[in-house]
């Protein structure tokens, strides 16, 4: 058989993860969507990007950005991207202390009423602030928008996207993958690629495998102010709760929290 590659889940991952196996790959490829393409996880992101956070996942952002500045040059690519800003805010000494040993390259390093002079937000009291990490660069996409560009050019590349259509069951011989079944029918493969965010445990039962991931959620608040704001709001984050503000560009405001960390989370998703 012919190389084939089976990926589950037609989110971003899953769009992302079959653009670049075409790019790079001679196998034939389909993408098994349960929902509609981006509709699940994706659709319900802030899909903010910005270069602050872990730095073991600093060089996938950075071939990201370089991705992302190639879709955007593109006439025929239609994500948005709305450069917004972005702060990370310490009102404490034990919090401020590593905004301050951050590299320059992913914000720069604020205290108080400094703040005021590198970015309108006149709502914030910078008496309360110890330091802050302000990135002017960071911004939103439209996350359906760019899972999109990511099926498009992928589909030129001969990928098949299946939507609407759950993998129920995935095949194996002696340890290798055979087939994945749908309701309706059996697919051979050789290759599954599970990109099905926290799906992904149950689909590696299936095979016998217990996978090491956990997820936690995320609420989000959506606020429509009684008057649009004068000004665009950036994402604006407090270190030590996990609370995030979030500007949209319709002028309403996402409030956020991600609590919990690996241990804390958990492994069951409905």
């Amino acid at each position: 058989m012919d190389e084939t590659v089976a990926i589950i889940g037609g989110g971003i991952a899953g769009a992302g993860v079959a653009y670049h196996l075409s790019e790079h790959t001679e196998a034939s490829i389909t993408v098994f969507e349960r929902n509609a393409i981006g509709a699940e996880t994706t659709a319900r992101s802030t899909a903010v990007f910005r270069q602050m956070g872990d730095s073991e996942l600093d060089p996938m952002k950075r071939y990201a950005m370089r991705l992302y500045n190639e879709f955007l040059a593109d006439p025929r690519a239609t994500p948005r991207y709305d450069p917004i800003g972005r702060l990370e805010l310490a009102t404490d000494d034990e919090h401020a202390a590593p905004l301050r040993a951050a590299e320059p390259s992913v914000g720069a390093y604020v205290e108080g009423e400094e703040l005021a002079a590198i970015t309108p937000v006149p709502e914030l009291e910078t008496d309360a602030v110890t330091g802050a990490l302000y990135d002017p660069n960071a911004g939103i996409f439209s996350p359906v928008e760019l899972t999109h560009e990511f099926v498009e050019r992928a589909s030129e590349n001969g990928v098949e996207f299946l939507s609407n259509t759950e993998v129920t069951d995935i095949e194996t011989d002696d340890g290798g993958v055979t087939a994945v079944r749908t309701a309706s029918e059996r697919h051979p493969t050789t290759r599954v690629v599970c990109a099905a965010g926290p799906w992904n445990l149950a689909l590696g039962r299936l095979v016998g495998l217990e996978l090491p991931l956990r997820h936690t959620l995320a609420p989000i608040a959506r606020l429509e102010p009684t008057e649009a704001l004068p000004h665009p709001l950036p994402n604006i984050k407090h270190g030590a709760s996990g609370y995030y503000f979030l500007g949209q560009p319709d002028g309403t405001v996402l409030v956020g929290h991600a609590p919990g960390s690996y241990a804390d989370a958990g492994t069951e998703y409905d």
